[in-house]
C-alpha cells in the first residue's frame, strides 16, 4: 500500500470532497429543474421511494461496513489468500441480500397507497415506478464488494473519482431530457442506468487493479463464517438505527402531512444532507487509516489519533451549524425558490441540531468499528431506532414537521451520544470518561454561542437584493467562526498536530 495513513486519508478525503461539491452542486440543478418542471408532488415521491429503499438495503450497507472491516487485517499484513477468501464469501452473501431487496421490495406494493397518501399529479404507476427503483438497487448490491475492497485499500479516492465524472454526466443528460421532454418515467431509467454505469466501471478498476483477489484458493471455516456473520448482524443493527434515524422522516411526513410536505422539508434536508455528506465522507476517508491504526498500534496513540479526530469533527459541526442556522431560509426563499418554501426559526434550529449531534459522533464511529466495538454495543442501536420510530409517531402527529425533527434529535441523545463513548473509554483507550462528558458539554455550549453570534452579525445585514442579502450573510458565516474557534484553541495540543498534518502534507504535495 503506497503513502503512510496520513497521506493516504487526506487524499481520500480531498476526493471525497470534490465528489460531494460536484453532488451538491448536480443535485441543487436537478432538483430545480425537477421541481419547475414536474412539481411538488414527483419529488415527494422520489424522496419517500428513497428512503423505503434505504430501509429496504440494510443488509448490503452492513454486508459492505463488515466486508471493510474484515478486510483491513489481512490487507495490513499483506494476507492475498485470506483476503481472497474474505471476498469470496462477501460475493455471495451479496448475492443473497440483492434477492432479499427483490423479496422485500415485493411485499411493500400492497401498503405503498397507505403510505403516499395519495398521488394525484403523478401520472405513471406508482406500483411500477417503486419496483424500477427497488430492481436498480438489488443490481447495484451485486457489485458493491468491489467498491468495499477499493475503501479498504485506502483508495476511496478511485471510488470519488468515478462517481464524479458519472454524477456529472448524468446531472447534465438529465436537464436536458427534463425539458426537453419533460417526462418522469424517461428521467428515472436515465438515473437508474447512470447508477448501473458507476457500479460497471467500479468492478472493471477494482478486477484490474488486484486479478489476484478475484479467485479465492480455499473456503473460509464453518467458525471463520460464522465470525464474519456475527460482525455483519452487529453492523447491520448500526445501519438499522441509522436508516430508522435519518431515512423514515419522510414516511412519517407523507403520512401526517402529505407528500407535498415531504418535498417542502425535503428541499432543507437535501441541504443539511449534503453539507453533512462532505463531512462525512471526510471521515469515511479516514476510516481505513484508523483500521490499520487500530491493527498494529497501542491503546495509547489510538487515544492521541481519537483526540485529534475529535477535535476536527468540533469544528466542522461548530461551524456547519452555524453556517446552516444562519442561511437556510435566506438560500431557500431568496436565491433557489421563493418564500412559501422556507420552514419557521424553530424547524431549522431542531434541523441543525441534529446535524451537530451527527457530525459528533463520527470519531467515535470510527474506532468503535475499527476496534470491533459493535460486537458488544449492538443493542444501542436497536434502542436508538425504536426509540426515534415511537417518537417519530407521537411527536410527529402532535407537533408536526418540529415533533418529527425532535424525535431525531432526541433519540440519538438517549442513546448514541453517552453510550458508544463509554464502550470505546472502557474497553480500548482504558480511561475514565468525566473528561470526555465534561469537554462535550463545554463544546455544545460554545456551539450555541457561535450560533448565536453568527445569527445575530448576520441579521444586521438586510437588504432588499435577496443575492447581496445572502453573500452579506455568507461572508459573516465563513469569516466569524473559525475567527473564534481559532482564538479558543490554537494553544491546544490538537490544534497544532492537525495544523502540522494539514502543513507537511501540502509541503509533501508541492515538492511533488
Amino acid at each position: 500500500m503506497k503513502g503512510t495513513r496520513t497521506d493516504n486519508a487526506i487524499k481520500n478525503a480531498g476526493a471525497s470532497l470534490a465528489l460531494r461539491t460536484v453532488s451538491i452542486l448536480s443535485q441543487f440543478v436537478l432538483r430545480t429543474v425537477f421541481l419547475r418542471v414536474l412539481g411538488n408532488e414527483y419529488a415527494g415521491m422520489t424522496g419517500l421511494f428513497s428512503d423505503i429503499l434505504n430501509v429496504l438495503s440494510l443488509a448490503q450497507l452492513g454486508l459492505e461496513t463488515s466486508l471493510v472491516f474484515s478486510l483491513y487485517g489481512p490487507l495490513a499484513r499483506n494476507d492475498g489468500p485470506r483476503a481472497a477468501s474474505i471476498l469470496a464469501f462477501y460475493r455471495r452473501a451479496f448475492r443473497a441480500a440483492a434477492a432479499a431487496e427483490l423479496a422485500a421490495g415485493g411485499l411493500c406494493l400492497p401498503f405503498l397507497s397507505a403510505i403516499t397518501g395519495g398521488l394525484s399529479e403523478v401520472k405513471e404507476d406508482i406500483r411500477l415506478v417503486f419496483l424500477l427503483y427497488v430492481a436498480a438497487t438489488a443490481a447495484s448490491c451485486l457489485m458493491a464488494d468491489r467498491a468495499a475492497l477499493l475503501k479498504a485499500e485506502q483508495q476511496g479516492k478511485v471510488v470519488s473519482l468515478c462517481a464524479i465524472a458519472v454524477q456529472a454526466a448524468e446531472c447534465a443528460v438529465s436537464v436536458w431530457y427534463l425539458l426537453a421532454f419533460r417526462r418522469f418515467a424517461g428521467w428515472l431509467l436515465l438515473h437508474i442506468g447512470f447508477n448501473l454505469l458507476k457500479n460497471l466501471l467500479l468492478c472493471l478498476i477494482s478486477d484490474r487493479r488486484d486479478p489476484q483477489l478475484r479467485r479465492a484458493d480455499r473456503r473460509l471455516t464453518a467458525a471463520e463464517r460464522r465470525q464474519l456473520l456475527t460482525r455483519f448482524l452487529c453492523l447491520t443493527a448500526y445501519y438499522v438505527s441509522g436508516v430508522a434515524v435519518n431515512g423514515t422522516d419522510s414516511i412519517f411526513i407523507s403520512r401526517f402531512l402529505g407528500p407535498a410536505r415531504v418535498a417542502i422539508a425535503g428541499n432543507f434536508t437535501m441541504i443539511v444532507g449534503s453539507v453533512r455528506a462532505c463531512a462525512e465522507q471526510a471521515f469515511a476517508a479516514v476510516r481505513p487509516g484508523v483500521g490499520h491504526l487500530a491493527a498494529m498500534e497501542s491503546p495509547e496513540k489510538q487515544r492521541q489519533v481519537f483526540d485529534r479526530l475529535h477535535l476536527a469533527s468540533f469544528i466542522a459541526a461548530c461551524w456547519g451549524s452555524a453556517c446552516l442556522f444562519t442561511l437556510l431560509n435566506p438560500f431557500v426563499g431568496r436565491i433557489w425558490l421563493d418564500a412559501s418554501y422556507c420552514l419557521p426559526a424553530g424547524t431549522t434550529a431542531l434541523i441543525t441540531a441534529d446535524f451537530y449531534i451527527a457530525l459528533m459522533v463520527y470519531p467515535v464511529e470510527a474506532f468503535r468499528n475499527a476496534n470491533g466495538l459493535f460486537l458488544r454495543g449492538w443493542g444501542r442501536p436497536l434502542a436508538t431506532a425504536g426509540l426515534n420510530l415511537l417518537l417519530d409517531g407521537l411527536l410527529g402527529r402532535v407537533w408536526g414537521l418540529n415533533g418529527i425533527f425532535l424525535a431525531t434529535a432526541v433519540s440519538r441523545l438517549l442513546t448514541q451520544v453517552w453510550f458508544d463513548p463509554l464502550l470505546l473509554y472502557r474497553h480500548v483507550f482504558g480511561a475514565g470518561l468525566r473528561r470526555y462528558y465534561g469537554d462535550y458539554a463545554l463544546k455544545v455550549l460554545l456551539t450555541v454561542a457561535v450560533c448565536g453570534a453568527t445569527y445575530g452579525c448576520a441579521a444586521l445585514f438586510d437588504p432588499a437584493n435577496g443575492l447581496l442579502l445572502f453573500f452579506c450573510r455568507a461572508a459573516v458565516c465563513l469569516l466569524l467562526p473559525p475567527l473564534i474557534l481559532t482564538i479558543i484553541f490554537r494553544k491546544s495540543a490538537e490544534w497544532a498536530a492537525l495544523k502540522r498534518a494539514a502543513l507537511d502534507f501540502i509541503k509533501r504535495t508541492l515538492k511533488k
